[in-house]
């Protein structure tokens, strides 16, 4: 029975299974038919999504690569401009570069062109004949800029936005950016080289539109959802599509990962024939012919130029001045006074050529931290830059790098300030180890390049790390790497990348000396030449935290002065440049200190002005200096003090009535043009005054500051000199017989900012207070005369332009004197090519005319006469032989004309600084050699 009752339970449970089972498979199939019985909008997707339109993944891989791509890192350059809550986007501050295309390999070996100038980069891609290019470049050069600004024009392009900048051919072209440095990560010795590009971009898509969809809180993507755009893209890509490699150099050689990547490379662009494949990195990783990729053309970035770094700053002060509430003419003036504080000092324009450090300077000078004041805090920076703060983004990498880049972030980030100080002291013994013999009065100084051997450097890295780390290593990546140091012209030689570099390294170790202000001054008792430049940044340094002792330190070495002394005077011009970078002149209200160091410096400068045992750059150094500190010489600024305060300071010298030779004897003009200043005649001429000197931008700033150019009543002279204040087109038939100058001409007048200052008159180089105002218009010496008549000093006495025989009789007097100075040419007499200044120079310096006592009536500027030449630039109207006949006309004012100029300036050759000498300029002339001078009289 009990077996009975067993066998039925357990057929009872079976049977309850399988019923279990019926059950569970009708439910299922219940609910399937229910399901698909649904209308469409009856569903609820609850466990599934709807595949989302590919162009939805588009958007967002664009928006994401543009973000990543658009702002410049101010983070890392500038961080003074970031803090001030400052994001530039490169569409907005980008300036194109130049890049010198190599030729195609031409047995097996590729050369440099010799013909034509570099192009704009954008350029050079529009004209490129081929899909394969390397662009090199060095530490700072603009490459990355430079691809992440195309990269973000291409994105633009898709969604309407097309610059001027981007090639035709490049607008809504699928674009890819890749860095390399995160490729190289992903290498070892068994990775497959072939795909490998295309495995990249690939992951690189995936991932930036994983973000995109992070970061917009959508829906997070499923597995293989994203595949079809993917390959939709690189389909594309191979079609027309523009992939860019940046960062060649940061992926290491060592376990053949740079080998790898350039085959990876070779084989992707072998088999994407249609894609424009770009790859930038720096020199070193693509030089040797192991190293260049086969089929690709090579391109190199160029240093910029003068006008390419004035074009950059004005353009990015243009684009960063809201922030700080400046007007386009203050933000454009800024930008013109760092361009100026830039070239006004050799050690600057080469640093300043490359994109990196010239943002550096920008950044730096909009948080205010302005030259020449700033230039200790400049090299701060720039060290700083160099050293550490480029390589941040290199640390998530660290693996990727050679044994020598990861030596070099590992001592940074354990020992920086022990690297430093040991760079320091390589840069102090061995300027100490190079420095030349003093040199003697009339030798040139002489440029020694500031090289040494890889022992030197070994031995000071030895010092503070010992056996802690490669020594070689280190080594290597401070030249390629930081790029602080580079190679020099001898093998197994180096050199800091810039001199200056290796100035301001020197001038802090021997500050950290413990007698440093002992050593200092027998360092410039020895040579003063050439510790200058460590001897300013050292006291520029002092100076930044302890400003009254770095003025008593500059007294304590000139306590031996004596002006008898030429080593002295040297000393005396360099202690000035201290000074004027210490703004002593602008602190005279805060401590006698100050105003006794202004008052010596101002009496040895007037000294050293004219000692002739100094060289004539000396002299001329110690004239700009005096003018910047304030030059107290009579007849050369302004009245100081009394009823006549802030008026032109004007010295003048009387010439008695008498006659004169005017012009060349036969002999004398052999030239053409020569002859237009023949034949020779007399002319009698009664007593008038002449102004001692040219009038200089101190005086004219007079008129500037009393709403000269604001006032109309100033500009009636004649007609045309209140038309040109008006701003109307310059008329140019006065040109029509040069057809080739008028063009020029009208080039040249198409560069005008303004006609309310003088054309050089916020540029540092020519606006020194004691040299000669230039670039002034013969109009603007009208209106000048103008004002000045109504002023209370000069009413009644009928200031004006001189005639051009009262100018030549100034000048030769009635013994007609070929010179200022005598008969001969003498380039340590006057301001002119043979001199070689360069420029103008302080007013004075040299000695006065032999005539009427008189200065720089030969050379230094152009001085404007009332005379007319004629409307013709080949012949003139107003000739010798008809002298008598044209007197009347000669000095009509109202007649348009080309106006006669006399003297000879800093630019000319002998020929044309002899005193009989005329030559003309159209009134609108605004030259940076063209000046005047007054006189009053009859």
């Amino acid at each position: 029975m009990q077996a009975l009752w067993d066998w039925v339970w357990a057929n009872v449970q079976s049977l309850w299974s399988f019923i279990e089972l019926i059950a569970f498979v009708s439910l299922g199939v219940f609910t399937w038919w229910k399901w698909f019985r649904k209308k469409p909008e009856e569903i609820t997707h609850t466990t599934s999504v709807e595949p989302r339109p590919l162009l939805t993944f588009e958007k967002a891989y664009l928006d994401e690569l543009d973000s990543r791509c658009e702002f410049l890192r101010l983070d890392l350059i500038a961080k003074p401009v970031l803090d001030r809550g400052l994001r530039l986007s490169l569409s907005h501050i980008y300036q194109d570069q130049h890049i010198r295309l190599a030729e195609r390999e031409q047995e097996g070996r590729e050369h440099a062109l010799q013909k034509g100038e570099p192009l704009p980069l954008m350029q050079a891609l529009a004209k490129l004949d081929a899909n394969h290019l390397v662009i090199r470049g060095g530490v700072g050069a603009g490459k990355s800029s430079f691809v992440n600004y195309l990269t973000h024009c291409i994105i633009q392009s898709h969604q309407g936005d097309v610059g001027n900048d981007l090639p035709p051919q490049f607008i809504r072209r699928p674009v890819v950016r890749l860095l390399l440095r995160k490729v190289g990560a992903r290498l070892n010795a068994q990775t497959a080289y072939r795909g490998l590009i295309w495995r990249a971009v690939a992951e690189e898509i995936e991932e930036l539109v994983a973000v995109a969809f992070d970061s917009a809180n959508q829906t997070p993507l499923q597995n293989g959802e994203i595949n079809a755009f993917v390959q939709q893209y690189i389909a594309q890509l191979k079609q027309q599509g523009i992939v860019l490699l940046d960062g060649l150099d940061e992926v290491s050689e060592s376990r053949q990962r740079r080998g790898l990547l350039r085959k990876a490379i070779e084989d992707f662009a072998s088999t994407s024939p249609n894609t424009l494949l770009i790859v930038t990195g720096r020199p070193y990783a693509y030089e040797r012919q192991e190293q260049k990729l086969t089929g690709f053309r090579q391109a190199d970035l160029e240093p910029m130029t003068e006008n390419q770094i004035r074009a950059f700053i004005s353009h990015w002060y243009k684009v960063a001045r809201k922030p700080n509430g400046w007007t386009e003419q203050q933000a454009q003036t800024r930008a013109d006074q760092l361009a100026e504080e830039i070239f006004a000092r050799p050690y600057l324009p080469e640093m300043a050529s490359t994109a990196m450090l010239l943002t550096l300077f920008i950044g730096l000078d909009y948080a205010d931290i302005r030259l020449p004041s700033s230039r200790a805090k400049l090299y701060d920076e720039a060290v700083e830059l160099l050293l550490q703060r480029w390589h941040q983004n290199l640390k998530d990498y660290r693996d990727n790098l050679d044994p020598a880049e990861q030596e070099g972030l590992l001592v940074l980030e354990r020992s920086r300030d022990e690297l430093l100080k040991a760079l320091k002291s390589l840069a102090y013994k061995t300027y100490q180890d190079l420095a030349p013999s003093p040199r003697q009065a009339g030798e040139e100084a002489t440029d020694i390049p500031l090289e040494f051997d890889h022992a030197t450097v070994i031995g000071h890295l030895y010092k503070p790390f010992g056996q802690s780390c490669d020594h070689d290593n280190l080594l290597y990546f401070l030249q390629y790497r930081s790029a602080l140091l580079v190679a020099g012209s001898e093998e197994e030689s180096f050199q800091f990348a810039h001199r200056s570099f290796h100035e301001y390294l020197a001038a802090s170790h021997l500050m950290s000396l413990p007698r440093w202000k002992e050593e200092a001054e027998k360092l410039l008792k020895q040579n003063s030449d050439w510790w200058r430049e460590v001897f300013l940044l050292l006291v520029k340094k002092y100076s930044d935290d302890q400003p009254g002792e770095a003025v008593q330190f500059l007294q304590h070495l000139m306590r031996y002065y004596k002006a008898s002394d030429v080593v002295q005077q040297r000393l005396l011009v360099l202690v000035a440049t201290a000074a004027l970078e210490l703004n002593v002149q602008d602190k005279l209200d805060e401590d006698v200190l100050y105003v006794n160091c202004h008052q010596f410096l101002q009496d040895g400068l007037i000294s050293a002005l004219t000692d002739t045992r100094l060289d004539i750059t000396e002299r001329a150094d110690a004239g700009r200096l005096l003018g910047e500190l304030g030059d107290p010489r009579p007849g050369i600024t302004v009245i100081r003090e009394g009823e006549y305060k802030g008026l032109p300071d004007i010295g003048w010298e009387s010439i008695p009535a008498g006659t004169l030779q005017m012009g060349f004897t036969d002999e004398e003009a052999q030239q053409s043009w020569e002859k237009t200043s023949t034949s020779q005649h007399v002319v009698a001429l009664p007593a008038f005054q002449m102004s001692r000197y040219p009038i200089t931008n101190a005086q004219f700033a007079c008129f500037v500051a009393a709403g000269g150019y604001e006032t109309e009543r100033y500009w009636h002279s004649c007609e045309a000199a209140y038309q040109w204040w008006k701003g109307e087109k310059a008329d140019l038939s006065l040109l029509d017989d040069n057809p080739d100058l008028k063009k020029n001409y009208e080039n040249w007048l198409a560069e005008e900012k303004t006609r309310r200052q003088p054309w050089f008159w916020e540029q540092r180089k020519w606006n020194n207070p004691n040299h000669p105002v230039v670039g002034v218009s013969w109009y603007e010496a009208l209106a000048f005369c103008e004002w000045l008549n109504t002023t209370s000093v000069y009413q009644g006495k009928q200031v004006r332009l001189p005639m051009e025989a009262e100018w030549e009789y100034a000048a030769r007097g009635t013994q007609g004197l070929r010179y200022a100075w005598g008969e001969e040419a003498d380039a340590v007499s006057g301001n002119y090519g043979d001199t070689k200044i360069g420029q103008t120079s302080a007013v004075g310096m040299f000695p006065a005319g032999k005539a009427f006592g008189l200065y720089d009536m030969t050379g230094n500027v152009w001085e404007w006469t009332s005379s007319q030449w004629g409307k013709k630039v080949g012949s003139p109207d107003f000739t010798y032989d008809q002298w008598a006949v044209q007197e009347k006309q000669r000095d009509n004012l109202n007649e348009h004309a080309l106006r006669i100029t006399r003297g000879g300036s800093w630019y000319d050759t002998t020929d044309f600084v002899r005193c009989a000498f005329r030559y003309w300029n159209p009134p609108g002339d605004r030259y940076y050699n063209l000046g005047f001078r007054l006189v009053f009289g009859e």
